[in-house]
């Protein structure tokens, strides 16, 4: 038998389905959901646990095991800024220059060029990869109408589920990120949501550029309080809506571990990831 046991000082309650309990909010006001708190630096009682209980020789033996402090180890994180600065003016230049354009500028100047790079011979045109857009009829905008959507404009953090239906990973992610971070998630086919509106409401107190997922989210109403410090909203994409939340049972190997695959592109831990409400573009930084 397998049950989870919640963090001390946090509030939630168990939905226990069969040997499988998961975890949602008591209320929609307790922002403190267990991603805020986890951390390996943090003190056991402030993390999860899982608890099991096996017979043997007819002796019920009990242990329990903490799941975090393995998180992010393994294969071991890529650099997600390839050695870039977050204070390179030349690069923040960039990031700021983006938060002033659109999607559809975008894809015009990257065909344009492509033309050049595929005719020209010079040699840092023809060093160009080129952008990648995720698939605009699966990813959506879920937080904002088109009258008032913001650009979100940041550095790809990269989440790989290492199980469907289990957003652990997603949480401890969450816990790393920094301000002008995107999350980009891939949940491994998930049917259930990895992340809502608690979720997007610590990314804004975190200062998140956005958080873009490759599977279900839930509390769509919520999503629009996610506001940053500067009275923007977190953008949260997302490729379907279930309100029927996942579990908490398997942390993944970390954060920025490997490229992963969202709406079809391929995105690597540091790529600038660019989205608006008519859809998510993703290049090499």
């Amino acid at each position: 038998m397998i049950r989870m046991i919640r963090a001390n000082m946090i509030p939630f309650q168990a939905l226990k389905q069969s040997t499988i309990a998961s975890y949602e909010p008591v209320s929609k006001r307790h922002l403190s959901v267990a991603a805020i708190h986890i951390s390996k630096q943090l003190h056991p009682r402030h993390q999860f646990q899982v608890e099991s209980t096996t017979k043997k020789n007819n002796i019920s033996i009990r242990e329990t095991h903490s799941y975090l402090p393995s998180m992010g180890h393994g294969r071991g994180r890529m650099d997600p800024y390839h050695g870039i600065s977050r204070r390179d003016p030349k690069f923040e230049n960039i990031l700021q220059r983006l938060k002033h354009l659109g999607a559809g500028p975008l894809c015009d100047a990257d065909k344009s060029h492509r033309h050049l790079a595929s005719t020209s011979d010079d040699p840092a045109l023809k060093s160009y990869s080129g952008l990648s857009l995720m698939c605009p009829q699966t990813m959506k905008l879920r937080n904002h109408s088109r009258e008032d959507s913001s650009v979100m404009v940041g550095i790809a953090r990269t989440v790989q589920l290492s199980r469907p239906n289990d957003f652990l990973a997603v949480l401890y992610a969450l816990s790393k990120a920094r301000a002008g971070d995107v999350l980009v998630v891939n949940t491994s086919g998930s049917t259930r949501a990895v992340a809502g509106g608690l979720f997007a409401t610590e990314a804004a107190r975190r200062n998140l550029s956005g958080i873009v997922i490759d599977g279900p989210v839930r509390d769509v109403e919520d999503l629009g309080c996610a506001v940053k410090h500067d009275g923007t909203l977190v953008n949260v994409y997302s490729t379907s809506v279930n309100p029927y939340a996942g579990t908490v049972q398997f942390p993944g190997e970390g954060i920025d571990v490997a490229p992963v695959i969202c709406g079809g592109a391929t995105v690597s831990p540091g790529d600038i990831v660019f989205g608006d409400a008519y859809g998510v573009l993703v290049g090499s930084a």
